[in-house]
């Protein structure tokens, strides 16, 4: 295997880890980027906040927080 593929495979691992640990957790997570634009979540999140799972993997922000604020 060439470092790059090697490279490439230990970052999936890594990315499949980060996600397993954030929907493991019993608290909601949602991480945003220096923009505020949502760039992950967990489902404990979306559940918290009565958000449906479509509205967040959308990833626009704008309509999170309106549900949220129109809750």
């Amino acid at each position: 295997m060439k470092l790059s593929q090697r490279a490439e495979h230990a970052l999936k691992e890594s990315i499949s880890l980060l996600q397993a640990t954030l929907e493991s957790t019993a608290d909601g997570i949602l991480v945003v980027n220096a923009s505020g634009k949502i760039t992950s979540y967990n489902k404990q999140f979306a559940a918290m906040w009565n958000i449906p799972e479509k509205v967040v993997a959308s990833k626009d922000d704008d309509r999170a927080l309106n549900l949220v604020l129109n809750n």
